[in-house]
């Protein structure tokens, strides 16, 4: 699945649980720090739905940087999205 800053890659696994993997490419986000905060907010967004997610394994890509504080924002609604329609579809 794909939205304008995140792609989502969704694979069954063995587990009872969701695992998470990050794609967070120093050439689409040249600054470390704004990576490490791209990567902690993809965290956060999986962290609060994890639970429901189900036994899946999501690799989470970085399509674009995220610049300003409203990007952010609109980044982690996108997120949660994503991960919802992830949900829809494979669980």
């Amino acid at each position: 699945m794909s939205g304008t800053r995140f792609r989502v890659f969704v694979k069954p696994n063995a587990l009872d649980w969701a695992r998470l993997g990050m794609v967070v490419a120093k050439r689409v986000e040249p600054k470390a720090v704004r990576r490490n905060q791209a990567k902690r907010l993809i965290r956060e967004c999986f962290r609060t739905g994890q639970t429901l997610l189900g036994a899946n394994d999501f690799v989470v890509q970085l399509r674009v940087p995220l610049d300003s504080r409203t990007a952010k924002i609109a980044a982690r609604e996108e997120l949660n999205q994503l991960f919802e329609k992830a949900k829809s579809c494979r669980g």
